[in-house]
């Protein structure tokens, strides 16, 4: 084996130990913050992944379990600030500037978000009205309610969300 495979083995080596030895605890910690199993192992992965890429810079740091919490709590921070974001625009607004898959990346992030503040029924219909365009009244004689009905119950889900978010 030559040096740089060597090398590069080691550097792996090494990562998978911290990663090994570090994984549960910003885990725990990223939970405890966020509440969500999913939205947590999103940020725990991309706090690993941020450290991947920082290579030997991360490696060699003092405290590599620090950097990592340190991290996750920026990545909490990101993902909080997106969601506030999102709650403060109109899930009405259709953004025709967005490519397919920009759309279906906004549409995953928001139902992991929506996983943890509402119920399945409640995603649905925002799902049903906002993302698919079923009419009020189609939806509201689903529902069994009269119209106004399903407005305010809109209403007071979108609320609901940017609650959560905030």
């Amino acid at each position: 084996m030559d040096g740089m495979a060597e090398q590069k083995m080691g550097t792996s080596e090494a990562f998978s130990e911290i990663y090994k030895r570090y994984y549960q605890e910003i885990y725990r910690y990223v939970y405890h913050r966020v509440q969500n199993t999913y939205v947590a192992e999103d940020i725990v992965q991309e706090t690993f992944y941020t450290a991947l890429t920082k290579g030997n810079d991360f490696l060699t740091h003092p405290y590599p379990g620090r950097w990592l919490l340190c991290t996750a709590h920026n990545k909490i921070r990101e993902f909080s600030r997106r969601m506030r974001h999102w709650a403060s625009l109109s899930l009405e607004q259709d953004d025709l500037e967005l490519s397919d898959e920009e759309r279906g990346y906004e549409t995953k992030e928001l139902e992991l978000t929506a996983a943890a503040a509402l119920s399945r029924e409640e995603w649905k219909l925002l799902c049903s009205y906002y993302l698919v365009g079923v009419p009020v009244s189609e939806l509201a004689q689903d529902y069994g309610i009269t119209p106004e009905n399903l407005r305010v119950r809109l209403t007071r889900l979108k609320k609901k969300l940017r609650s959560w978010m905030e």
